[in-house]
């Protein structure tokens, strides 16, 4: 019921998801939106995303996903957790589902149409970018 939502950020259950929620209504597309979850900074891979919201010519938007592997010094408490973490799922045998990337991790490009009342609410806003 809420045509401006683009997506919804979780990340309670530490995965790197992307799922897409269809309109119920297919005469109204905006109505769908992402549900983009991340892993954690805590436990291991060690995880963030970054986002970027881009307009696109076709009045739709663009979101841009992007999984960031953070540097950890080696000896740092970062970089002793990452060990023990590692450590935890091999002695406790847990394995990750891979994506159909083939990876754990993957970065995105969402698409998301807009209602013809979003679209004229942002024409004014920044420049568009080609799609």
């Amino acid at each position: 019921t809420y045509p401006n939502l683009l997506m919804w950020i979780a990340g309670h259950r530490h995965l790197n998801t992307v799922k897409s929620f269809k309109s119920p209504d297919p005469t109204k597309p905006e109505l769908g939106f992402w549900q983009v979850e991340t892993s954690s900074l805590r436990e291991y891979p060690q995880q963030l995303r970054t986002f970027e919201i881009f307009r696109n010519n076709d009045n739709t938007i663009s979101i841009l996903t992007t999984n960031v592997d953070p540097s950890v010094k080696e000896g740092s408490f970062a970089d002793i957790s990452r060990k023990y973490a590692i450590a935890a799922y091999e002695i406790y045998k847990v394995k990750f589902n891979m994506n159909p990337t083939g990876s754990v991790s993957y970065n995105a490009e969402l698409v998301k149409q807009l209602s013809p009342e979003m679209q004229k609410k942002i024409q004014k806003y920044g420049t568009p970018v080609k799609n």
